[in-house]
């Protein structure tokens, strides 16, 4: 590698979304994987061309690599896209829930990263905005976003999917509002933020934890609520998703042990959102399972657990969204 980059942190970006940004002067620098190692591929300041993409996918080249020091000046650039590429019908819908995803993880990486929300909130405005957009203007993307979950739990696309399967699940429940959607997207978003307090070892841990690392996981809850509350202008409603969502109806959960109704509304939502991401997603633990499996497990498994009316209206959104 050009010995300018050597020692730094690179990060994967498929190349599909570099079509965003596609004949555009690039803000950053950009890294082709081979077999002898990192090589630069386009600098900051060149062009990346459908010519070039072209090129990548068809040499098997899925991936372009970035430095992690320029994440942002990525997100910025796909960002500044995104409303127009969502709106496009041209596009499929599964690719634009593609994008979609995409640069909601991309921004939610760096926020955890960065730990400064309030800085970025007009950017957070923007992107749960065109969330909530797309989510209500088009079918079937509860059943492209499963396609694209099912690979690997990471704390960041699992935040991006609770955050949709939030608006979806509110949507249908009767809430259109979309000052309403945008809270319960994110919700979603930043209902893990705690996590980023808590060792990787942990949360990657194969098999179960021992009762000191159950204790140090259970205070996620907690440390994600104290660092939303730090910030000026969050709805409670945003707190309260990320403090309670491990709380049981029957009083079994955490952090505190409340129980029935006595669980804010919210919380009991995301806490069903929270559950079904995890079921049908490939963690180091356990295989993901199918939507029926999961919707299954559910039902026989968490019993007084989570909310039985709630649960009853997210299988049946299921069962609608695979007629349509």
């Amino acid at each position: 590698m050009d010995n300018d980059f050597e020692n730094k942190e690179l990060i994967a970006k498929h190349v599909f979304f570099f079509e965003q940004i596609e004949n555009e002067i690039l803000p950053l620098n950009t890294f082709l994987f081979e077999v002898d190692g990192f090589k630069v591929y386009l600098k900051k300041g060149d062009t990346f061309t459908k010519e070039n993409e072209k090129s990548l996918l068809d040499k098997g080249q899925k991936y372009l690599f970035i430095l992690k020091e320029e994440l942002r000046d990525y997100n910025f650039g796909v960002e500044k896209k995104l409303t127009k590429t969502l709106s496009d019908e041209k596009i499929p819908v599964n690719e634009r829930t593609e994008i979609l995803r995409n640069a909601s993880v991309s921004m939610v990486e760096e926020i955890f990263d960065s730990m400064d929300i309030l800085k970025d909130k007009e950017r957070i405005d923007n992107l749960t905005g065109n969330m909530v957009d797309f989510l209500t203007s088009n079918n079937g993307v509860l059943f492209n976003l499963l396609s694209l979950s099912s690979h690997d739990f990471y704390t960041y696309r699992h935040s991006v999917d609770v955050s949709i399967y939030n608006v979806m699940f509110a949507k249908y429940i009767g809430i259109t509002n979309k000052k309403q959607l945008n809270i319960y997207a994110k919700a979603g978003l930043f209902h893990d933020l705690g996590k980023s307090k808590v060792s990787n070892k942990i949360i990657n841990k194969k098999g179960p934890l021992d009762d000191e690392e159950w204790k140090i996981m259970k205070s996620h809850p907690k440390y994600s609520a104290d660092i939303l509350k730090e910030i000026y202008g969050v709805h409670q409603n945003i707190v309260d998703a990320a403090l309670y969502h491990h709380e049981k109806i029957d009083g079994t959960g955490y952090p505190f042990g409340l129980s029935g109704d006595k669980i804010p509304f919210i919380g009991r939502l995301t806490s069903i959102s929270d559950i079904f991401s995890a079921l049908t997603t490939h963690r180091s633990y356990s295989k993901a399972r199918t939507i029926y499996e999961a919707l299954n497990f559910m039902t026989e498994n968490l019993k007084g657990k989570v909310d039985k009316h709630l649960l009853k209206k997210f299988i049946q959104m299921f069962q609608s969204e695979s007629k349509k």
